[in-house]
């Protein structure tokens, strides 16, 4: 009875001093306070970035690229409701393909590359080249935001203590951020630059070089697991898949107590990746129909 009391005991003990945790605390070899303030500095820019596309695109188009009023606002819900989409395959890819950090240091890029664009054009004198040099910066911001917009916010909440209050904490900040940005290109161009002045997207210019120096000078401080989720899901589906093959032609011989196990565990991770797949659907969706509103 002494002993598992004072199991019961220990095992308490051990559970306050989780909740009671520091909040900023590094633990598993993870970035820290640090880290997470470089990501959400850069969450900042890179919403100012996004957002100066956006607000300026209706206008843009609309005086400089001689464009209707409801072919331009048609192209910038077309811009909205990709960029919303395309967030699910960013993710998808920073885990199955490519890895947190060369994800995000393509998507800067691609930023670079747009904002560059955009701001070329708005000084170009040809019509023609003006609207390729437009549409194509616009396909760079697209695939920028779908690579940078989901993994930088997984990325912040994993640099801290393995704790859902933290998470939770990191993803507010996270879009109150991005919703400072967006106050700040609506201040610059209702009261600065007006709708549709020139150098209206060197905001977005600035902000991307920014962002972009700022993560290449924050690499070393980002701690990101080795282990990839993505990876070891599509493993579960072969599992599963295989063990389907091998119950059809002789269930009582093949399928075991181990490979019955590993196909209810491979089941359930399908389920779980089917529902994820699910639930963000319908959330990119209502965004799509929210930002259009």
């Amino acid at each position: 009875m002494d002993q598992s009391s004072d199991v019961d005991m220990n095992v308490q003990s051990t559970d306050t001093q989780d909740e009671k945790e520091p909040l900023l605390r590094n633990a598993n070899n993870r970035g820290g306070a640090f880290a997470v303030i470089i990501i959400l500095v850069l969450t900042f820019f890179q919403y100012v970035a996004y957002f100066s596309v956006v607000k300026n695109m209706v206008g843009y188009w609309h005086e400089h690229l001689k464009s209707t009023m409801d072919n331009a606002w048609l192209e910038r819900m077309l811009l909205v409701g990709i960029g919303q989409c395309a967030a699910l395959f960013g993710g998808i890819i920073a885990d199955v393909l490519l890895g947190k950090r060369k994800t995000l240091g393509v998507g800067f890029t691609f930023y670079l590359l747009g904002a560059m664009m955009l701001e070329i054009s708005t000084v170009d004198s040809q019509n023609t080249s003006k609207k390729s040099l437009a549409t194509a910066s616009v396909a760079f911001v697209v695939l920028a935001e779908a690579c940078v917009s989901p993994t930088l916010a997984i990325l912040g909440a994993t640099q801290l203590t393995v704790n859902e209050y933290n998470c939770e904490l990191v993803m507010l900040m996270f879009y109150l951020l991005r919703n400072c940005g967006a106050l700040l290109v609506n201040y610059l161009v209702t009261f600065v630059f007006g709708p549709a002045g020139d150098g209206q997207f060197w905001p977005a210019l600035a902000a991307t070089l920014a962002a972009l120096l700022l993560y290449l000078v924050g690499l070393r401080r980002y701690k990101i697991e080795k282990k990839i989720e993505g990876l070891t899901t599509c493993g579960e589906v072969w599992i599963l898949i295989k063990s389907w093959r091998r119950s059809s032609k002789d269930r009582q011989r093949h399928v075991t107590g181990q490979r019955r196990r590993r196909r209810e565990g491979a089941a359930s991770s399908f389920k779980r990746l089917v529902t994820l797949i699910l639930v963000n659907s319908s959330v990119f969706s209502f965004s799509i129909i929210y930002s259009q509103v």
